[in-house]
């Protein structure tokens, strides 16, 4: 949403206004331009909106394709998991059973699932990336731990 938001400062910084329909329509219909005050008040507005947005939704941590899909022999080269914890990884990966829960489980509940099943260190990596978003998804946040 912060790269639409961006976009629609750029179309109107441009004079396109076409990813505003409604007013791009009655722009077209009346035959008129916005004038500048009122684009610097719409772009402000959107710059605060990413601000906003940014704040709520932070940046996601780099290197966390694991977690998206441990399956992936691409995965393996991250550098935030240490020897042991690879290995774990490589251990789920080949986990016939695992692979077919990951296919058919929410990928939150497919973590949730195999919290018992790996030692702690393994699910501190998991909380390390949960944290950033626990005020929004305390819920499972709470269920991690």
């Amino acid at each position: 949403m912060i790269k639409k938001l961006q976009f629609w400062g750029n179309c109107l910084e441009n004079n396109q206004t076409e990813c505003f329909s409604n007013c791009h329509d009655f722009l077209a219909e009346h035959k008129l331009q916005l004038d500048q005050y009122t684009k610097t008040n719409i772009t402000a507005y959107l710059k605060g909106l990413r601000t906003t947005f940014r704040k709520y939704f932070p940046a996601m941590p780099g290197d966390i394709d694991w977690i998206h899909n441990p399956f992936d022999d691409t995965t393996f080269s991250t550098k935030i998991l240490n020897t042991e914890e690879k290995e774990k990884l490589i251990e789920l990966s080949c986990d016939y059973e695992l692979k077919r829960s990951f296919r058919n489980l929410s990928l939150i509940n497919f973590w949730l699932s195999l919290r018992n099943e790996y030692p702690p260190f393994w699910q501190k990596k998991l909380l390390q990336f949960c944290y950033h978003f626990q005020q929004h998804t305390s819920y499972l946040f709470h269920m991690l731990q």
